[in-house]
């Protein structure tokens, strides 16, 4: 009877984590960086909004209401959206050494986001750790209206990287 009772405490326990991660834990903001840079692509001259975040929930349902929440406070201190070509990408605080020295001179390299060496310690993002994109296009069919800024939608990308 006690093995039985350790079983269900064990299965309801790790259900209840399972349930915590998905759909209950918050996230918060860590920090946000902020580049300005002449696009040749576009044209024009181009915001890249880069928001770190801890205890992300790993569900897009909340991972919405995580924007959300974050939104409003992003949006009036940081103005990111001004274009069409800016962006704002939401990415796990999971730091680590590049491969490549080099790749802290750089925004964005081949594998990291190293936000031109501002994190600390000579550490940087990888890219596996994106979560999201918010901007004023759409990337793919499956973007998703997540609000309007002046008369111009505002979409949420969710980024599956490498599958």
């Amino acid at each position: 009877m006690r093995k039985l009772k350790l079983i269900s405490f064990l299965i309801l326990t790790c259900a209840f984590y399972v349930f915590y991660i998905f759909y209950l834990r918050q996230g918060e903001i860590n920090s946000i960086y902020q580049q300005t840079q002449y696009n040749d692509i576009w044209g024009k001259t181009c915001k890249s909004t880069v928001v770190v975040v801890d205890n992300a929930p790993l569900s897009r349902v909340s991972l919405k209401k995580m924007w959300f929440r974050f939104s409003e406070g992003i949006m009036r201190n940081w103005k990111p959206l001004d274009n069409d070509c800016d962006s704002i990408l939401v990415i796990d605080n999971k730091l680590s050494t590049p491969y490549d020295q080099s790749e802290l001179d750089y925004w964005m390299g081949d594998d990291y986001y190293c936000l031109n060496g501002k994190l600390s310690n000579g550490l940087c993002l990888p890219k596996e750790s994106q979560i999201f994109v918010i901007q004023l296009r759409t990337s793919t069919e499956d973007d998703e209206k997540v609000g309007i800024i002046g008369n111009k939608a505002v979409y949420i990308h969710f980024i599956n990287y490498g599958g």
